[in-house]
C-alpha cells in the first residue's frame, strides 16, 4: 500500500494485473501495475500518478511536470548504474529541464537528472564506451581492446626510441 498522509489522490494499491504480467517477453513493454485509489475504489494511471508524487516530492505546483513514461531497459541517461528498472521518467519544465526516474512499485526516486548531468552521461556512455558504433558488442571489444594494444605498442616503441638518442 503507498500512502501518503494528507494526500488522499496519491493513497492506492499496487498490484500486478494478471498472475504471469511480470514475466516480459518484450524489453519495450510497459509493465502492467495497477494503481487503485484506495479511497474512492477507481484505477489510477501510474504515469499521471508519478507525476503527482513527483510534484509532491519536489513540493513544485504540478503544472511543472510536463509529461512521464516508462523506461524499461537500461539506455541513454538512464544507465546500468541506477539498478531499477521499470522505472517511470517524469519530465519537468524547469530551466535545468530535470528529470526524475521514479520506481513505481516502492515510490522511490532511482534517479534525479538535469541538463548538464544527461551531457556528462552522454559524453560517457557515446565517447568513452563508444556505443555509438553500429556494431555488436563483442566486435566494438575486440576493437577497443586492439585499439589499447596498438597505442600500448606506440608507447613502447617510442620509449626505446627516446632511449636509444641518448
Amino acid at each position: 500500500m503507498i500512502q501518503l498522509t494528507g494526500k488522499p489522490q496519491l493513497q492506492g494499491s499496487m498490484t500486478p494485473a494478471k498472475e504471469h504480467d511480470h514475466h516480459h517477453h518484450a524489453k519495450d513493454a510497459a509493465p502492467a501495475i495497477e494503481l487503485i485509489d484506495a479511497q474512492h475504489a477507481k484505477k489510477l494511471n501510474p504515469l499521471e500518478q508519478n507525476k503527482y508524487l513527483a510534484a509532491f516530492y519536489l513540493n513544485l505546483p504540478f503544472e511543472h511536470f510536463t509529461q512521464s513514461s516508462w523506461v524499461t531497459q537500461f539506455d541513454g541517461e538512464y544507465g546500468f548504474i541506477n539498478k531499477r528498472l521499470p522505472v517511470i521518467k517524469v519530465e519537468t519544465n524547469l530551466n535545468d529541464q530535470l528529470r526524475l526516474y521514479i520506481e513505481p512499485s516502492s515510490g522511490v526516486i532511482a534517479a534525479q537528472v538535469n541538463q548538464q548531468d544527461a551531457l556528462e552521461g552522454f559524453s560517457f556512455a557515446y565517447l568513452h564506451k563508444w556505443t555509438w558504433l553500429p556494431i555488436d558488442k563483442t566486435l566494438r571489444d575486440i576493437l577497443l581492446a586492439t585499439i589499447a594494444g596498438l597505442i600500448t605498442v606506440l608507447v613502447i616503441l617510442g620509449s626505446v626510441l627516446a632511449i636509444r638518442k641518448r
